[in-house]
């Protein structure tokens, strides 16, 4: 018997509990609603909580045009210890004193992780080598077929403060810290290098990603987690974007559905008249180069952008040639 699947395009953004492995929420959400596609934004750990972006249907074929902005995290370093997956499901590798350990010494040393900084990834990470992750290599082998080092890269981290400090029932101190990075920053490594330059041992106990630009979890659905995750699809439903929702940097133009909307799914590029556009937002005004509007142009089309006509969603590429704009469909994200 032919799968039939349900017609659903678009963003949910959820507000994943602590347990639950990103997987797991993606699964819960195909069980429920059985979308021809679907897939997530930026992987949680099961010990993390927070945002959560979730994609289905004609969504999921904007997930590399996705802003890939900055994200900010709540999360609390744990000193005196460290495992080896830098986070409380691992097993304890090295121990080491907390005499230097301090929120005066917490404050001063955060500023030596802004800016650009080298990070040495987690060997329990989802960072391929081969075509595996590395966590498939340390649970099957105990080991990595290359040295951790050579996949030592470049981060951004544009702010780093320390909400709270305190010592927990254990007596054991800890930092609560907010972060706010660029793609690739491991939470896990930025505990595990604090409490080094410290000179002490360290892991990221908690961890909560509060946003990712331009989303924030106060905005996430939260859906529950006992047995297994509890997904309704009238719940999914009613949190439900529009596929748009996924790339707000670009602009969409609508069309009339004669004769665009067949023009659109033939996947052939069309020409329109320039002027007259109905574009939202609106485009910049064209200038010259001493920043004057160029009253011939008026505006000019991005090179990437969405087009609606009727029922029908594409991203598209746009090409300005004196006053008109030819338009190549690229991606169905959207139809009836």
């Amino acid at each position: 018997m032919k799968k039939t699947f349900r017609k659903v395009n678009g963003l949910v953004l959820v507000d994943k509990c602590a347990g639950p492995t990103s997987h797991a929420v993606v699964s819960a959400f195909k069980r429920a609603l059985s979308p021809e596609r679907i897939g997530h934004l930026g992987t949680l750990d099961p010990f993390a909580s927070g945002l959560l972006p979730i994609m289905l249907g004609g969504a999921t074929r904007l997930a590399d045009d996705a802003m890939e902005g900055r994200k900010c995290y709540l999360f609390t370093v744990r000193f005196g210890s460290e495992t080896d997956t830098l986070d409380p499901s691992g097993r304890v590798v090295r121990e080491a004193p907390v005499n230097e350990v301090s929120r005066a010494s917490v404050e001063a040393s955060l500023a030596s992780f802004r800016g650009a900084i080298q990070q040495t990834p987690p060997a329990y990470s989802a960072l391929k080598v081969g075509g595996r992750p590395l966590y498939e290599y340390m649970r099957a082998e105990g080991k990595l077929p290359v040295d951790i080092e050579t996949k030592r890269r470049t981060v951004e981290v544009h702010s780093f403060e320390c909400v709270d400090f305190y010592h927990g029932e254990d007596g054991a101190p800890r930092a609560l810290l907010r972060v706010v990075c660029g793609k690739g920053t491991y939470v896990r490594c930025l505990a595990r290098d604090l409490a080094a330059r410290l000179g002490s041992a360290g892991m990221c106990e908690t961890l909560r990603r509060e946003a990712v630009d331009p989303w924030s979890v106060d905005d996430a659905a939260v859906f529950r987690f006992v047995d297994r995750m509890d997904v309704r699809a009238d719940d999914v439903l009613a949190r439900l974007q529009p596929p748009q929702a996924m790339t707000p940097h670009y602009a969409t133009v609508r069309l009339p559905a004669e004769p665009y909307e067949k023009r659109l799914l033939s996947g052939n590029s069309f020409v329109l008249a320039g002027p007259g556009l109905s574009w939202e937002p609106p485009p910049l005004p064209v200038t010259s180069e001493h920043g004057f509007n160029v009253p011939e142009r008026g505006f000019k089309a991005p090179e990437r952008g969405l087009v609606k006509a009727g029922d029908t969603l594409f991203l598209a590429d746009f090409l300005n040639v004196d006053d008109t704009v030819r338009v190549q469909p690229r991606k169905l994200l959207d139809w009836n």
